[in-house]
């Protein structure tokens, strides 16, 4: 087991001109387990995800506890359309530390963990789902403590989209990452989350365990929001 920290987030703010994307957002994400992070279009969860990332600064409050290696995984899967999937998996490494025999030996370990496409497939003749399986391995390959995921199953179909959860969870309990999940989706929330955190006009609207996040995400579910991908 890892040995890390909670994060532990207080009064977060961050504005974007006129527009506020976190109001004094409060939490606490435990360490080694699933975060899931559940909110309508606009809430703040994107923003709340580059900040942990360290891609944006609030203009108040603290992140305490976030560890050195971080890596973020995106909806379009951001990969190098003319590389090959062993190349864009071997990108999530350092090659000025390891040898290209050696990040091609953990860029395989981590495509077969995550089931990735043939390595010679050209990344921009990917299924939806292959660019995800791809895009995770790239993000997992170099073993992070925590790993972000900003709905990164959100455009699958619903076969692929469960298929890849499955794959998340079992990536967690191997290598007992960190992981804050962003979704819309309460179905998706359920079955990946280990804590949710409800996110309502970038503020904390509560934090439920297993025993309780049916209950809030049934309610949260029929105040009628909108479910359609948020921008920030």
């Amino acid at each position: 087991m890892r040995d890390m920290d909670p994060i532990q987030i207080e009064q977060l703010s961050k504005r974007y001109g006129q527009t506020t994307a976190l109001a004094g957002f409060c939490a606490i994400i435990p360490a080694g387990s699933i975060t899931v992070v559940f909110g309508p279009s606009g809430s703040g969860k994107t923003t709340l995800l580059r900040i942990l990332a360290g891609l944006e600064q609030p203009e108040e409050g603290t992140v305490q506890g976030i560890p050195e290696s971080v890596k973020m995984t995106f909806q379009d899967g951001k990969l190098l359309p003319h590389a090959t999937v062993l190349h864009n998996v071997m990108y999530g490494l350092d090659a000025r530390r390891w040898s290209r025999q050696v990040r091609e030996q953990k860029a395989r370990q981590a495509m077969e963990l995550c089931g990735c496409p043939p390595e010679n497939q050209v990344a921009g003749t990917l299924s939806g789902g292959q660019r995800q399986r791809a895009a995770l391995a790239r993000a997992i390959v170099s073993r992070p403590d925590l790993l972000l995921l900003d709905e990164s199953f959100s455009s699958l179909d619903q076969a692929s989209r469960k298929e890849l959860q499955t794959v998340l969870l079992r990536l967690q309990a191997r290598l007992h990452m960190t992981v804050v999940f962003v979704t819309h989706d309460p179905q998706e929330a359920l079955r990946l989350a280990d804590t949710l955190i409800l996110l309502k006009n970038g503020t904390c609207a509560g934090c439920h365990d297993r025993d309780t996040m049916q209950e809030a995400l049934a309610a949260e579910s029929g105040e009628g929001q909108d479910p359609d991908h948020e921008g920030k």
